[in-house]
């Protein structure tokens, strides 16, 4: 548990002392890592670096607009891939598989990775977002209005059991916050339980495709939440739409959800401006 702060809400950077800065596709670094300022209570920056994977795609789509490849062409080798942007083989496969996944490429067995048919793009989140503040803000937008719906209609659709798994999912974020965890997972879990009563599977994949852009965002949050003894209070905005879904009213249930995202935009901001000081 951390130790409660007096006047700033401390924000661990999340890294991998790990990771390699990218290099870009022509050598040159694509970044540094930035050090933590060495003196005691030193606010460190609100952000993390996205995912080598992630890195490596996005780099990989540059690569393919800049040099205006056609369906057809051959991207380098894994070996050539992996001396260009400094990451061993498994990186480079997994980026590959992102965007096969995306339709933007094909793998050939023996032969290499080719350039597809430019599909209609599907929606997706920029690498550089996970991490910073300012983008997890944007995420904590786009869910207003679909996660707000999703309660609404779990009030309408949900089915008993469904109403138990938010129950529990409820209990389980309550009991880690007792227990002086941040409670990120479990907070998850109670999202993804409401979306999966909406009885649309769209509300599911949604909501699933976002946490992966959240964790680290809810994470600052819920660390600066848990410095202030302000936690509980989210535990209250969640029962509120426990109780408007088991009592099957709509309104209630969509407008205590908005009101919880509304809330967590705020704490964000807070987090965010304790974070640069006056």
């Amino acid at each position: 548990m951390m130790a409660p702060c007096q006047t700033r809400c401390y924000i661990r950077r999340m890294s991998r002392p790990s990771e390699r800065a990218l290099p870009d596709h022509r050598g040159t670094q694509g970044g540094r890592r930035l050090r933590a300022a060495e003196q005691p209570g030193a606010v460190r920056q609100v952000s993390a670096p996205p995912k080598l994977t992630d890195q490596v795609a996005e780099a990989l789509l540059r690569r393919i607009a800049e040099e205006k490849l056609r369906a057809g062409d051959r991207l380098p080798a894994i070996t050539e891939l992996c001396q260009l942007y400094g990451v061993s083989p498994t990186v480079i496969r997994e980026s590959l598989a992102r965007l096969r996944s995306e339709g933007i490429i094909e793998t050939r067995q023996g032969s290499g990775a080719y350039v597809l048919e430019p599909p209609a793009r599907p929606f997706r989140i920029e690498a550089a977002a996970p991490g910073s503040v300012a983008s997890v803000l944007k995420v904590l937008e786009l869910r207003l209005g679909p996660e707000a719906e999703a309660a609404a209609l779990a009030a309408q659709r949900a089915k008993p059991a469904e109403i138990r798994r938010i129950r529990t999912a409820q209990k389980d974020f309550a009991l880690a916050i007792r227990s002086g965890g941040t409670a990120v997972e479990e907070d998850l879990a109670f999202h993804q339980a409401v979306a999966d009563a909406a009885g649309n599977e769209l509300f599911t994949s949604f909501a699933a495709f976002l946490q992966q852009y959240l964790r680290e965002g809810v994470t600052v949050s819920h660390r600066c939440s848990l410095s202030r003894g302000a936690l509980d209070g989210v535990v209250g905005e969640h029962q509120r739409i426990l109780d408007a879904i088991a009592a099957r009213d709509p309104d209630a249930a969509r407008e205590a959800a908005r009101q919880h995202l509304q809330a967590g935009i705020r704490r964000l901001q807070a987090a965010l401006a304790e974070a640069n000081g006056p």
